[in-house]
């Protein structure tokens, strides 16, 4: 893209002494037609909230993936200093060293010296309790995020359907219809309650009303279904008991033949990891895209294309950041499971990915048998550079590199950060075609994602909301 450049003005912060505060001109996101969401409708004319929805679950969910796991990270390594730098450091000074082998050491300490390990304990327990609270609170905040997609397609639902609100039985006094200017009015009032209803069922209720709308069996085929139910029941216990196991815990997860650990009983407390936290954001990130595309598709076909789009972005990202697994299963659902793609390229597109995650993990087999489902004969020459990138055949993708010359089909940046072509950036034959035909060095990059007008606003907008933080609350926060 060219055109005019955005202006940013850093300012320094009194309280932080750096420069953490900016602003935008506003002149040079209107040249680039990217004026605030307040004053700028985010879909296309004509277009339904579904896109905005998909974008802002992506987008919270880049949070889970990426800053979250940090957070956690850092407490963590806080801990291991303690125990290492601390309080190993103080036994070895203080303790005699009884056994020791390439893991473990182990330490007798006399009781004069109780006062002092004591006081190094008193700083390692509620560090060690800070990290437990950290992923827990991860795992309600994923669960709340949830109940936000939920909520936000149950109101989408309403706005392309209005008769959904017909089976509310829910009523209201002739004397509060005063409060309501409009009939407009009453019926958002009636939307609104609706939502909240739905909202304070069990997910598994949820995601039955979801299925008695559509007449679709929403939780066929999920394979993470019952790890999903279990974060969710596990959500509820963090929240009311602390993480005690309840009776109705060890019920609803046997319902859904979730298998606990032996372990597990009524009474004991449960651990939340990191692993556990990252397994769990993948399954909810799995399982909202799911829900997304099968509701959108049905109640918006009009709209399939655009949801398309949507799903082969989300496959392509996370193959871009190499989360193949999860990727693969995105992307068998979109070839194997939605059958209303609306074009036949779409469809090839995601077939490619699909294949491509096996190809990246060495599953060649496999990738191959995905792209023999159809007959790539008649493909245009793009579709065939990839083909031959995914199969492995170096030597065709050469060539057909070479009949494409420096001006084809695809262009040297694209050779340099699709991930179709990560495995060939190793060949020597791919590098030495490359070179010939842009007058250059292969230099792999870290493929830049493709610029989102709508996902720019909303972030402008997000940083807008976090930058008017109350400055005394953070002068409180560095006092302490």
């Amino acid at each position: 893209m060219s055109g005019s450049p955005i202006i940013l003005t850093f300012t320094k912060d009194k309280v932080w002494n750096r420069f953490v505060r900016f602003d935008i001109d506003k002149n040079s996101l209107k040249a680039l037609d990217i004026e605030p969401t307040e004053t700028k409708p985010k879909n296309k004319k004509g277009s339904s909230g579904f896109s905005q929805i998909n974008r802002n679950f992506t987008t919270v969910h880049e949070t889970f993936f990426l800053h979250f796991p940090l957070q956690s990270l850092i407490s963590e390594l806080h801990v291991n200093q303690l125990i290492d730098h601390k309080l190993r450091t103080y036994c070895i000074k203080h303790g005699i060293r009884t056994d020791q082998s390439e893991k473990q050491e182990k330490y007798s300490l006399d009781s004069a010296h109780l006062l002092g390990f004591s006081e190094i304990l008193s700083e390692i327990t509620p560090a060690l309790r800070t990290v437990s609270i950290t992923t827990n609170n991860f795992i309600m905040q994923l669960c709340s995020q949830f109940d936000v997609l939920v909520s936000s397609i149950i109101a989408e639902m309403i706005k392309a359907k209005p008769e959904l609100l017909d089976s509310s039985d829910r009523k209201i006094e002739y004397t509060d219809l005063y409060a309501f200017k409009t009939i407009e009015d009453v019926r958002s009032h009636f939307s609104e309650k609706f939502v909240e209803g739905i909202i304070r069922r069990s997910r598994r209720e949820q995601f039955q009303w979801f299925s008695n709308v559509l007449k679709i069996p929403m939780t066929e085929g999920l394979m993470n279904w019952p790890a999903f139910v279990e974060v969710n029941e596990r959500r509820n216990l963090l929240t009311h008991t602390g993480g005690i196991v309840s009776t109705e815990y060890l019920n609803n997860c046997k319902e859904v033949n979730f298998k606990l650990d032996a372990h597990v009983k009524v009474g004991g407390q449960l651990r939340t990891s990191l692993g556990y936290f990252r397994d769990a954001t993948e399954i909810f990130f799995e399982i909202g895209v799911k829900l997304i595309q099968v509701i959108w598709r049905k109640m918006l076909p009009d709209e399939i294309e655009e949801a398309d789009n949507a799903l082969i972005a989300i496959g392509y990202d996370l193959i871009l950041n190499k989360k193949y697994k999860l990727a693969s299963e995105i992307l068998r659902f979109s070839c194997d499971v939605l059958k209303n793609v609306k074009s036949e390229r779409s469809r090839r597109i995601l077939l490619v990915n699909y294949a491509n995650c096996f190809s990246l993990q060495g599953k060649r087999e496999a990738a191959n048998n995905i792209l023999s489902r159809v007959d790539w004969s008649a493909a245009d020459a793009q579709f065939q550079v990839c083909l031959s990138a995914v199969k492995g055949d170096f030597a065709g993708l050469v060539s057909q590199m070479k009949k494409m010359g420096p001006e084809g089909e695809i262009n040297e940046r694209e050779y340099r950060e699709w991930p179709v072509f990560r495995l060939a950036h190793k060949e020597e034959s791919f590098k030495e075609c490359y070179r010939s035909l842009f007058g250059k060095e292969l230099m792999p990059s870290v493929p830049a994602k493709r610029l989102n007008m709508g996902a720019l606003r909303d972030s402008l907008d997000e940083f807008k909301k976090h930058i008017s933080m109350d400055k005394d609350l953070v002068e409180q926060t560095i006092e302490m």
